[in-house]
This record gives structure tokens, C-alpha cells and sequence, in this order.
């Protein structure tokens, strides 16, 4: 039975609770001391288990204090028989099961600080984010629950890894072969609320420890996991993982995360296409990001940002027709672009050379568009970068579906010709290489070629 599964299925009945704490009275000998501590609270917190059930929970833990951590005998000495007596007169004390909840969590929380023991508080985490991945019940939410209340004492590059194990396994789950399999099921609507749950139970989690963790690496490596699902071709992964990037953009617009705005270009590279997603959800939810991410930008910088009416651009994005959500895409790009720091090109170049390589339909022509909006509105101040982008679109040229932005690519380069025409020779007079395209030899050889004349 696979762990977490067993200790975080949803509460079905009594009879299911007492067959559970039999089990880890069987298995006991075999289970981590991790396992062991969190299936035991479980039973202990379950609203339909019955105070003997719970009771029975508690003085088992009790009597195996010591197979679970040598430090909490004397703690749970003292603190058990108090939790003892509130599940025994829990009625009276307790008018609800949330109060009794976060009583056992504090319990929790003050062994972990008791152990003082980074190594096994690593490995409880640990247990627990790695359900997620298999696990597809409400399990998900009250993993994350617990850890975001818990806090735990880990180092940097642990957090980094648990929460980057969190987001990957709540965007990625389910597939889309599984997400076809349900959606006409009874099943599919509960499946998505238990989802909607846990992304919820993710934004908590990221809040506490983007407030515990100022690193920049920290942002950094959530992006990071992100950036795969934001250009996946899972219409419900992409909107996953905007959910999970709304949330955060939303924490650090709270705390003043400034690391933010080294990801300003790549972020604008990664959401611009999703402007244009055939779910006008996540076409929202880009729009949302994106209005983050410019709020930050103006608290870092101290200035006062032009937003525009987002309200009828929201409406525009919603609208069915495509010619409608592309002109209102680059209403957005035009309002984006004029608070773009320019330090931050070539990162936009880059991804939305992703785009260009991986994404198909609107998404490439709202990536098209951007680029040459950004292009027409700062076309002489990029001087520096004119190399660098040449560079960039050169590497599109190698994609095999050419034919969706070769137009966009070739107006880009037509700009840069024209404002810099210097730098933009030099660059093509060099000696091609031998991965270069039949296209790229092409537009090459019409630039030199007017420069002639």
C-alpha cells in the first residue's frame, strides 16, 4: 500500500480507520520512524475515527517513542496524555475538528523543534512531497498543508528541492491521457476540486517559505520547474502551472522579492504567448501574471506604472474570436514593453525563442508579435544587444516548423538592419557554420546584398 496513500486517504468510515491502525500495528517493524509518526497522527486526527481509535493512535505512539526519535521520550511523556484527555472530552473542548487539527500540529511541530535534527526533518518532508507525484486523492493538499505550517529547519538547497518536487508533482499530475479519461466521469469534478485544493495548499507553502528564504537562488529554481510546464503542449498543465505563477508573483509582489526582477525578461518571454491560449483561463491568468510582475517592477524602481484599462483588455482576451485576443495580446505587449527594463533583452529573446521552437498556432503568432512590438519601440536603444538577438533568431532558423514565424523572424532582422546596420553587417559577414539553415543563408545573403547597393 503505497505510503501516504494509506495515511492521507480521505476519511471513508470507522471500520477503514481501525483497519489502518491494524496495519500499523502489522507493519510497524518495516516502516520508517517517519512513516511510522505520520500515519499514527493521522488516525489520531481524523474526524470519523472515534475517540477510542484516536486515543488508541496516541498511546501507541507513546509506547513507540523510542523506534521514532531517541530525543521526544520525556516531551511525549509529558504532552500525550494532555492530547489524551482532549480526545476524550474533545466535544466540550474542541467544537470543531480544525481546533483539534492544529493542536496535533503543534505537537508536531515542537518534536521536530525537540529532535533538532535536520536529517530526519528532511526525510519526513521528503515522505512526504514524494506522494504527490502518485498519489491523485486529497493526500496532495494536507502533504503541503503540513509542511507549510510546520516550517522545517532545512537548508537552503533542501527547501529548493522539496518545493521544486511540490510544484513539479501538483503541474504535471494529471495527464492530459488521464484528464481525457475522467473528464466525463462523475469522478472528474471531484478530481478538480481536490486539485484546486492543492495548488491553493502550494501558494501557502511557497508564501512561507519565500518569506523564511530570502536567497535569490530560491525564486530562481521555482521558475525554473515552472518554465517546462509554461511552454508544455498539456493545455491543463499550462494552466497549472499560471495557477502556481500567479500565486507566487502574488507572494513576492507582497514581500518586495527585488530577485524578481532579474526574471522580468524571461518571465514577459514566457507569458506573452499564453496571452493568445485557447483556454481563457489561462489566458487570464497570464494577464494577471504579467500585472504582477509590473506592480513589482514599480515598487523596486519607485515609479508609477500606466496599467491602462485592464479591465476591457480582460474582456478582450476572453473574446472567442482569434483576431480579437491577438489585437488585445498586443494592446498588452505595447503596455508591457513600455516598462521593460532593456537590461533584461536578451532574456525576453531567449524565451521566446522557446516559443518559436516548441509552441505551434497563436501561441507563436502572440510570441511574434511581442518580439516585434518590443523591436519597433526600442529598435535604436538595444545597440548593444543587436549581436546577441541576431544570434537568438539565427538558432530559430534551425527549428523545423519554420513556416509558423519565419515572417516574424524576418521582420525582426529587417529592424535591426535598418537601425543598425553596422553592427548587423558584421554579424553576417562572418563564415556560416555548418549548422546554420538553408533559411538563415538566405536571409543573410538579402542583407548583404542590399548593403551592397
Amino acid at each position: 500500500m503505497t505510503l501516504l496513500k494509506c495515511i492521507y486517504t480521505s476519511a471513508r468510515s470507522m471500520s477503514n480507520k481501525q483497519e489502518e491502525l491494524e496495519a500499523i500495528v502489522r507493519q510497524g517493524p518495516w516502516l520508517t520512524p517517519q512513516t511510522l509518526l505520520a500515519r499514527l497522527l493521522v488516525v489520531a486526527g481524523s474526524p470519523v475515527a472515534g475517540s477510542n481509535l484516536q486515543a488508541a493512535a496516541l498511546l501507541l505512539l507513546q509506547k513507540l517513542h523510542s523506534r521514532i526519535h531517541r530525543a521526544v521520550g520525556a516531551m511525549w511523556d509529558a504532552e500525550i496524555p494532555l492530547l489524551l484527555q482532549c480526545v476524550q472530552g474533545k466535544e466540550e473542548s474542541f467544537p470543531d475538528s480544525a481546533a483539534w487539527e492544529h493542536r496535533l500540529l503543534k505537537f508536531l511541530r515542537a518534536s521536530l523543534e525537540t529532535m533538532e535534527d535536520e536529517a530526519w526533518t528532511k526525510g519526513l518532508s521528503c515522505e512526504l512531497s514524494r506522494y504527490l507525484s502518485s498519489s491523485p486523492s486529497s493526500s496532495g493538499e494536507k502533504a503541503l498543508e503540513q509542511l507549510s505550517k510546520l516550517k522545517p529547519s532545512l537548508g537552503s538547497k533542501d527547501m529548493c528541492e522539496m518545493l521544486a518536487l511540490c510544484c513539479k508533482s501538483i503541474v504535471t499530475h494529471p495527464s492530459a491521457e488521464m484528464m481525457l479519461k475522467i473528464r466525463k466521469s462523475q469522478q472528474a469534478a471531484r478530481y478538480l476540486q481536490l486539485l484546486q485544493t492543492s495548488l491553493k495548499a502550494l501558494g501557502r507553502l511557497m508564501a512561507v517559505l519565500l518569506e523564511t528564504e530570502p536567497t535569490r537562488d530560491f525564486f530562481q529554481n521555482i521558475i525554473h520547474v515552472l518554465r517546462r510546464s509554461l511552454t508544455s503542449g498539456n493545455v491543463w498543465e499550462r494552466k497549472r502551472a499560471l495557477q502556481v505563477c500567479s500565486q507566487l508573483l502574488a507572494v513576492c509582489e507582497e514581500l518586495r522579492r527585488e530577485d524578481v526582477c532579474e526574471h522580468f525578461g524571461s518571465l514577459v518571454g514566457l507569458l506573452a504567448p499564453l496571452t493568445c491560449d485557447p483556454k481563457p483561463t489561462s489566458r487570464q491568468l497570464a494577464v494577471t501574471c504579467l500585472r504582477s510582475l509590473l506592480q513589482i517592477q514599480a515598487k523596486v524602481t519607485n515609479r508609477v506604472i500606466e496599467m491602462g484599462d485592464t479591465g476591457s483588455l480582460c474582456e478582450g482576451l476572453h473574446a472567442c474570436s482569434t483576431v480579437c485576443q491577438l489585437q488585445t495580446s498586443s494592446k498588452i505587449a505595447r503596455m508591457v514593453c513600455r516598462n521593460f527594463p532593456l537590461e533584461r533583452t536578451v532574456d525576453f529573446f531567449m524565451a521566446i525563442k522557446e516559443t518559436f521552437r516548441k509552441a505551434k498556432g497563436m501561441h507563436v503568432r502572440a510570441a511574434g508579435k511581442w518580439m516585434i512590438t518590443f523591436l519597433q519601440m526600442y529598435r535604436k536603444d538595444i545597440r548593444r544587444d543587436v549581436p546577441l538577438i541576431l544570434y537568438v533568431l539565427r538558432s530559430c532558423t534551425s527549428s523545423t516548423q519554420q513556416s509558423m514565424f519565419m515572417p516574424f523572424v524576418c521582420q525582426a532582422v529587417v529592424i535591426l538592419n535598418r537601425c543598425h546596420t553596422e553592427v548587423a553587417i558584421d554579424n553576417f559577414t562572418r563564415l556560416l557554420g555548418p549548422t546554420d539553415s538553408e533559411t538563415w543563408r538566405r536571409i543573410r545573403e538579402f542583407c548583404l546584398q542590399r548593403w551592397r547597393l
